[in-house]
């Protein structure tokens, strides 16, 4: 009898153990890993065979030369797409070997024995993939924004027009920058600018000057050294007033602290290198790209009045309602959170929504009062928009929901009596305090500390 239990204890223990190990996720067909992206890809190419234009006389024709200029436009803004989507693909096999090894511990791409999992290398590869991605969703964010503003000048004299007063632009500027490093200027590209001014001028007489939201204010076309194209701040708030709202998602992450949110990733900012990047941020900065090009195709689909086919017309319209974003974009933009919520934010550790705020383009702030550790004690209240809210820890509408399904089954079926003769205020007081008091006690920063690691291993 005793080695009958002992052999019973060890197998119950030996299932325990069995049951903590991970088990290894269905292998994925290199299919199945693109599906997101070769959908894009076959989008994009009906849209491409439809547009009357060749690919070989792209390459050899300059824009302000071609007649049909919109659909010029058109292609090229396609064909960043199509290359967006090959970079995802590209990715996606690494993307999918790193979550393994992050799983199993298995020692890839690494000489030595242990995980480059939280080393330094992978810390270098998230920041490579992370900058390449941002890059390509900036040059995205202003292939969307043109987009949006030709929807309301969609006729072929704006589009050459856009492309004669770009060319000019270009030209002027090399000329003036060869003239100053190296000495003198080149009498062709003068000749080019002069040919190039004649067409903006020829063009801007048979169009309304005030519509052309592609040229600067007060822009007129010379070869003095005054600005002509209006700049992408300019495009971005023009873009925004009649942008649909999956468009204001996903050109919601563009400004932040006075410059480009996605562009400073261009720059030499020595803050950048020392950044803690998660694995999570290398899958966000990914799958935010096929969000934005669907986007992107939506309106040229619109723009070329060509029939998108049926099997992909509702991805398309899901994507312009804002249904299709990804949460960790629509969290930049429009958070859907009410008075009264306890959040946690980038300046405390637990915060009371106390008021909302929309602003003209169609985004939220809040006004917070910081309750736990404020990052500056003289600041208990401001304003914060999305980006800067973490985690909601309690919604005070559902706070009745949250005591009958979560808390009664803990204590008992007493409790349910108890419940139902407290008002909403009350229940919300005790839940209130319970938060406050884990957040002085350290429990909340340890609790979401394991989840990101549970959230990592998955």
């Amino acid at each position: 009898m005793r080695i009958a239990r002992i052999i019973f204890i060890c197998k119950k223990k030996l299932i325990r153990l069995i049951e903590r190990i991970p088990t290894r996720p269905k292998e994925q067909s290199e299919e199945e890993k693109n599906a997101p992206f070769s959908m894009i890809l076959q989008i994009s190419g009906h849209l491409l065979r439809n547009l009357p234009i060749k690919d070989d006389s792209v390459r050899f024709i300059a824009s302000y030369a071609y007649k049909d200029a919109k659909s010029y436009y058109l292609y090229a803004v396609v064909s960043e797409v199509l290359s967006s989507c090959m970079s995802c693909m590209r990715v996606a096999g690494w993307v999918e070997d790193s979550e393994e090894e992050m799983l199993f511990g298995y020692p890839k791409m690494n000489p030595g024995n242990e995980t480059i999992s939280g080393s330094r290398i992978s810390h270098l590869l998230h920041e490579s993939v992370i900058d390449e991605f941002e890059v390509r969703f900036r040059k995205l964010q202003e292939f969307l924004c043109n987009l949006v503003c030709f929807s309301e000048t969609n006729e072929q004299e704006y589009y050459q027009l856009f492309f004669a007063a770009e060319g000019l632009s270009d030209i002027k500027y090399a000329n003036q920058d060869i003239a100053e490093f190296f000495g003198n200027p080149i009498e062709n590209f003068t000749s080019q600018s002069k040919d190039l001014l004649n067409r903006c001028n020829a063009l801007s007489k048979k169009l309304e000057k005030n519509r052309c939201w592609f040229l600067k204010s007060g822009a007129t076309f010379d070869l003095k050294g005054q600005p002509i194209m209006s700049s992408y701040r300019e495009r971005y708030k023009k873009a925004l007033s009649i942008a649909t709202d999956g468009e204001k998602i996903v050109l919601g992450p563009t400004y932040k602290v006075g410059y480009g949110g996605s562009s400073k990733f261009a720059h030499a900012l020595i803050d950048e290198h020392f950044r803690d990047y998660s694995f999570e941020d290398v899958k966000h900065a990914i799958h935010k790209i096929p969000v934005i090009c669907l986007n992107i195709l939506q309106r040229a689909f619109q723009l070329a009045n060509i029939e998108c086919p049926k099997n992909f017309k509702g991805i398309l319209e899901c994507a312009a309602s804002g249904e299709g974003a990804t949460i960790g974009i629509e969290n930049v933009t429009r958070r859907k959170l009410d008075v009264g919520d306890l959040v946690t934010t980038d300046l405390s550790d637990v915060a009371e929504v106390l008021k909302a705020h929309v602003s003209p383009y169609g985004y939220k702030s809040y006004y917070v009062r910081y309750l736990i550790n404020p990052k500056i004690k003289e600041i208990s209240e401001e304003w914060l928009p999305p980006r800067y809210i973490g985690p909601c820890l309690l919604k005070k509408n559902d706070i009745r929901t949250l005591f009958v399904q979560k808390v009664s089954p803990i204590i008992g079926d007493k409790s349910i009596d108890w419940i139902q003769k407290q008002s909403d205020d009350t229940l919300y007081a005790h839940a209130k305090t319970v938060v406050i008091n884990m957040a002085k006690e350290g429990h909340l920063k340890l609790f979401f500390k394991n989840k990101s690691k549970q959230k990592t291993r998955k």
